[in-house]
C-alpha cells in the first residue's frame, strides 16, 4: 500500500486547523507579551523583570514553566464547571485562563529569552518554531482568501486612518504605556 496519497489526504485535512491554531497561539504570545510590556512601566513589574533578566539559565527555565503550575487550578476549575453541567462557565474560565497564561508566558519569554537561548535544545526549538511560523505565514499569504482579506483590511485602515490614535481602547492603552513610571 502506498502512503503518499494517504499522506496528502491527511495533510489536507489536518494542516489547515493545525496552522490556524499555531498562528493564533503565535499571535497571542506576541501580542500579549508586547501588551504586558506596558505593565513593565509599573515600578514593581520593572523590578521583577530586572530580577528575571539576571537569573541563571536553570532559574529562567523554572520561571518559564511556573505559569503552567500557577494556572493549573484555573484549568481544574474549568473542568469542575464542565462536570457540573455549566459548559458556558467552563468555556469562559478556560479561555480566560488560557489568555492570561499566554500573556504571562509571552512576557516571560521576551524577558528571559537571551538567558534561555544558552540551552542548545531551547535555541534549536526556537529556531524550529521561527522557521515553521515563517513557512506557515508564507503558505497562508499565497492563498487567494488571504490576499482578499489583506485588500479589505487595507481599505478599512485607509478609511479609518483619520481617526487612528485618537479614540478607542488601543489609543487609551498606548497613552497608558507612554506614562512615566509610578
Amino acid at each position: 500500500m502506498q502512503l503518499a496519497p494517504l499522506r496528502r489526504v491527511g495533510r489536507a485535512i489536518l494542516l489547515p486547523p493545525l496552522a490556524a491554531i499555531f498562528l493564533l497561539e503565535d499571535l497571542l504570545v506576541r501580542s500579549f507579551g508586547a501588551a504586558m510590556g506596558a505593565f513593565a512601566r509599573l515600578r514593581l513589574v520593572a523590578r521583577f523583570e530586572t530580577w528575571a533578566r539576571g537569573l541563571k539559565p536553570w532559574q529562567a527555565l523554572l520561571l518559564f514553566v511556573l505559569p503552567v503550575l500557577i494556572f493549573l487550578p484555573v484549568h481544574l476549575l474549568a473542568i469542575w464547571a464542565f462536570a457540573t453541567h455549566r459548559a458556558v462557565l467552563g468555556i469562559g474560565i478556560y479561555i480566560a485562563g488560557k489568555l492570561a497564561a499566554t500573556a504571562v508566558v509571552g512576557r516571560i519569554l521576551i524577558v528571559c529569552r537571551p538567558t534561555l537561548m544558552q540551552y542548545r535544545w531551547f535555541a534549536r526549538a526556537s529556531s524550529w518554531v521561527t522557521r515553521t511560523r515563517t513557512r506557515i505565514h508564507e503558505a497562508i499569504a499565497a492563498t487567494a482568501i488571504w490576499q482578499a482579506y489583506m485588500g479589505v483590511r487595507a481599505r478599512v485602515r485607509a478609511t479609518l486612518s483619520p481617526l487612528r490614535g485618537r479614540i478607542g481602547w488601543w489609543a487609551a492603552a498606548r497613552r497608558f504605556a507612554r506614562r512615566k513610571p509610578v
